[in-house]
């Protein structure tokens, strides 16, 4: 099997990145990756213990034998973090797996994101392998493992270099191009792009997103979910409580496994429809968005 390099994001939280760790460890052959570690600098004086902590973990990591580390000597933001950190990485490779410091991951993530990589690399409507899933009470009968889906997930993913690289993030003509397709991925997108295009977030996913909508590309994502989120928890950059999060977590659960149908994605419509029904738009941004229109 193949083994795509590893990129790490990481700033101000100690204890999420040694969970972090914890469960990679628990991943078969997870030391035949090379590893990429992007840790921020602190925003200000409340940030630099932690900040100082989380830098310490990476520098003293034992159990991780191929590994570069970038330290940030200025603050970057998380979104400017990852679009240069996986340029960076994609100067020398041709497919990464990313992963920030607050998920914790099953036993068979790495192999999962690494076979789909390779399976995938030819195929132009792919543009990203997702190892979360939105499927939270959503009863899929059928025994198929994988979906190819409309909204790409930025917890736990992977994608390829050429793929990567078709994505200009700082086009804003192009942001604020007419999308009719961009509201099928979730009630929440047109807004989120407004609050993108209007200054009052900076996310290179929602622009991720935005691009693979325009031209109809998909991600595949496991059937049961392999990831587990916990930085709803207030804490990191993006300070806020998520409720449409999938919380069902199977530390055990490999889509590979002989028993199971693998050999196909499906694309189904009910599934399309239950992951934009179940993405609202943020209260906070709404309150943002009416009182631009009113003022």
């Amino acid at each position: 099997m193949k083994y795509y390099p590893i990129i790490i994001f990481c700033f101000n939280r100690p204890e999420h990145l040694k969970k972090l760790l914890e469960s990679i460890y628990q991943n078969k052959d997870f030391n035949k990756h090379q590893y990429f570690f992007f840790c921020d600098f602190y925003k200000d004086k409340k940030d630099k213990k932690n900040n100082y902590k989380v830098r310490k973990i990476i520098i003293n990591l034992n159990k991780i034998k191929k590994k570069k580390i970038i330290l940030r000597k200025k603050n970057f933001g998380l979104s400017e973090n990852i679009i240069k950190g996986i340029n960076y990485v994609f100067k020398k490779f041709n497919a990464a797996i990313i992963l920030e410091d607050d998920l914790l991951l099953n036993k068979y993530v790495l192999k999962y994101l690494n076979r789909n990589l390779k399976k995938y690399l030819y195929n132009k409507k792919i543009f990203s392998i997702s190892a979360y899933s939105y499927f939270n009470n959503l009863d899929l009968k059928n025994e198929n493992q994988f979906y190819k889906i409309r909204r790409h997930s930025s917890w736990g993913w992977a994608t390829w270099k050429n793929k990567w690289d078709r994505v200009d993030f700082y086009d804003l003509n192009f942001f604020k191009t007419k999308n009719k397709n961009f509201s099928k991925l979730g009630n929440d997108m047109n807004l989120m792009m407004w609050a993108q295009n209007n200054n009052l977030i900076n996310s290179w996913a929602i622009r991720f997103n935005f691009y693979c909508s325009f031209f109809n590309l998909f991600s595949v994502q496991p059937k049961i979910n392999m990831i587990k989120n916990i930085g709803n928890d207030l804490s990191g950059y993006h300070k806020s409580f998520r409720l449409n999060m999938n919380e069902k977590f199977d530390i055990n659960y490999d889509p590979f496994r002989k028993n199971l149908t693998t050999n196909r994605i499906i694309n189904s419509r009910v599934v399309h429809k239950y992951i934009k029904s179940s993405h609202r738009p943020s209260i906070k941004l709404l309150i943002k968005y009416l009182i631009k229109k009113i003022f």
